[in-house]
């Protein structure tokens, strides 16, 4: 399949998919919950061509079998050739698309953190699997494994999920600037896996001088914008070693520069002490409701989609960081003409497992 979109639909299935598989035994009365085939491009990227497998469970027997393809975004297309039905594999054990990660996409070497992995597998074969193993590694830019690390678990029957296991060590990176890879590869101990294609998850993080990021591409974001299109969106940062440190310069993007002509965008520096009332929310009490930094960058139409970099203060000042704490960067934009202005960024990255 090839897939390009752009604006996913707010009505999408659970999960915002932009592309999903469902099925129907009776006709199609009824239907399954749609299934995550994403192929995991960025909006607006250049096509990534890739093989999906989608288990049929219950199927075998039906005369009224039916097979949608759910496509739900604006543009461009998704292309999906040689779909095939196949018998269900013996052993057949994966990699679901739920695993940990760094908890930066870029993270300057003096704010190294240690950080843990987990992966959820499942058993999508049609026999007990009584042992397997997934392992997860790191690499270097010269493809040489730094770290590994391996579960090992006991019996799992077919159409089971085993979830919420973590591995038992947590992983420093090396304080040397460069592009990382992790890996989760799956393998099942006594018998050959069938179909190896979903045996394994990847992940990239890089380590930088002096940069945090999200995310390592950029696009436009997949938000819904509020009805008057003034909004607020950021990103949070946890600094471990902020003594001798200070943030110095915020970068972003818009995809429309020329309609926000002579308009303001603010930037906000938010220091936060973390979830102080464990309700799983940033509460304005837990920043004193009020930003340690601020700025304004006024629009003059000839940005384009480069890359706009401010002060992160106003009077250009850098600003003293502290250790153990959180620290969120917001662009705040209001309007009262209904103009939009289109953030760019990407938020491809899932971190709902890290």
């Amino acid at each position: 399949e090839l897939v390009r979109f752009l604006n996913p639909s707010a009505d999408a299935p659970p999960g915002n998919l932009r592309t999903s598989v469902s099925y129907s035994t009776d006709g199609g009365v009824t239907w399954s919950a749609a299934e995550n085939v994403n192929v995991g491009v960025e909006p607006n990227a250049n096509p990534l061509q890739v093989q999906r497998i989608v288990n049929l469970p219950g199927v075998q027997g039906s005369a009224n079998f039916r097979i949608k393809f759910i496509w739900s975004a604006d543009f461009y297309y998704w292309a999906i050739d040689d779909v095939s039905i196949i018998e269900q594999p013996r052993y057949d054990m994966r990699v679901n698309p739920f695993y940990a990660f760094a908890p930066n996409a870029a993270t300057p070497i003096s704010q190294l953190e240690p950080f843990g992995f987990i992966a959820d597998i499942e058993n999508v074969g049609s026999q007990t699997v009584t042992a397997s193993t997934l392992t997860v590694t790191i690499q270097n830019s010269s493809n040489e494994v730094i770290y590994a690390d391996s579960i090992h678990y006991g019996s799992i029957a077919p159409d089971s999920l085993a979830e919420n296991v973590f591995f038992p060590d947590e992983y420093t990176p090396p304080a040397t600037a460069g592009t990382y890879t992790g890996r989760y590869t799956l393998t099942i101990d006594d018998v050959p896996d069938e179909i190896p294609l979903n045996n394994s998850q990847e992940f990239s993080f890089v380590m930088t001088d002096s940069i945090f990021s999200k995310e390592l591409g950029i696009g436009l974001l997949n938000y819904t914008i509020p009805s008057n299109n003034s909004y607020s969106w950021g990103n949070i940062y946890y600094i471990p070693n902020g003594e001798g440190f200070a943030a110095n310069s915020v970068t972003f993007s818009v995809g429309n520069a020329a309609a926000l002509t002579g308009r303001n965008v603010t930037v906000l520096l938010y220091q936060w002490d973390g979830d102080t009332n464990g309700d799983d929310r940033i509460n304005p009490a837990e920043y004193a409701d009020a930003p340690i930094a601020f700025n304004s960058y006024e629009f003059t139409g000839m940005e384009g989609t480069n890359l706009i970099n401010i002060p992160v203060d106003i009077d250009g000042n850098q600003v003293p960081l502290e250790s153990n704490k959180h620290y969120f960067i917001a662009l705040q934009y209001a309007t009262e003409d209904n103009v939009t202005m289109q953030t760019r960024g990407t938020n491809r990255l899932n971190y709902l497992a890290t």
